[in-house]
């Protein structure tokens, strides 16, 4: 039932029912309703529930990924992906009714996620604002100590990043390994949708004298990296940062200025001066 798309599915559930099939047998550890939500078949999903289905606490996080049509290499039929999408929010509606925990990551899996980090990281901005409207944490963490703002940064949906900071998400929350959300930001290559994401995390306070560590240049933050770009020719990421950073106080901008003078705006002497220091 889990691959039948149309309405026909709904018969199918109650005829299986009334003939004793176990509504809650697993194959390969999913239950018929998690195979559902994963293959996007929110009607067949709905269809379970109403016929008693058991709920697990990891189905929100399963079932809010952005639908994908057959057509661009997914399951859903391409005539029913509007109807689908009214579904999946029909889904979400009714999990959290039944009580099913909004937050919920698997704790035995190293890249557990919450139903809002799935979300953000696939771009289901729909899916976002509905989790955070039905009172989804903003800065819930997953696996790693991972944040749905992070994994928006990460992924470049400039929509849900919106979403996230202005439900009040820290962008200074760092995962395991030290990295915010600032880590994440494209230096190369912004585009309008980049460039969006860049002013929702300066205009909100985020850390970019930060020291982290980048594969390319070393412990370095993102303002000394934007002065390199800048340097080198890119000046976008600095005037980003001119324009809307909350974070860069006085002292910072005469610590750079004097810096740039020492290596006589030389962009090769400056990301080694960095080092140094």
């Amino acid at each position: 039932t889990t691959y039948c798309y149309d309405e026909t599915v709904d018969e199918m559930v109650k005829y299986l029912v009334k003939a004793n099939a176990s509504l809650n047998c697993t194959c390969f550890c999913r239950t018929a309703l998690e195979l559902a939500c994963k293959n996007q078949n929110f009607r067949c999903a709905l269809a379970l529930i109403e016929a008693g289905a058991e709920l697990t606490d990891g189905l929100l996080a399963i079932c809010v990924s952005s639908i994908k049509a057959k057509s661009q290499g997914g399951v859903v039929p391409d005539k029913v992906t509007e109807e689908f999408a009214r579904l999946q929010k029909a889904l979400i509606l009714k999990l959290v009714e039944m009580e099913v925990p909004i937050d919920w990551w698997p704790l035995n899996d190293e890249n557990g996620q919450t139903a809002l980090m799935r979300a953000a990281y696939h771009g289901n901005t729909s899916a976002v604002e509905l989790l955070l409207q039905l009172g989804a944490d903003a800065d819930s963490k997953g696996a790693n100590n991972i944040t749905a703002l992070i994994c928006a940064v990460a992924s470049c949906n400039s929509q849900c990043v919106k979403l996230l900071v202005t439900a009040g998400a820290d962008v200074n929350l760092t995962m395991d390994c030290r990295l915010s959300a600032t880590y994440f930001l494209p230096l190369r290559e912004i585009n309008h949708d980049t460039e969006s994401i860049w002013v929702q995390l300066l205009s909100r306070g985020s850390n970019i004298e930060e020291v982290v560590w980048y594969e390319q240049y070393g412990d370095i933050s993102i303002l000394k990296l934007a002065i390199y770009e800048a340097l080198r020719g890119n000046c976008l990421p600095l005037d980003l940062i001119v324009k809307h950073s909350m974070g860069v106080g006085e002292l910072s901008i005469r610590r750079m200025l004097k810096l740039l003078e020492e290596v006589k705006y030389n962009s090769s002497h400056f990301l080694e001066c960095c080092k140094l220091r």
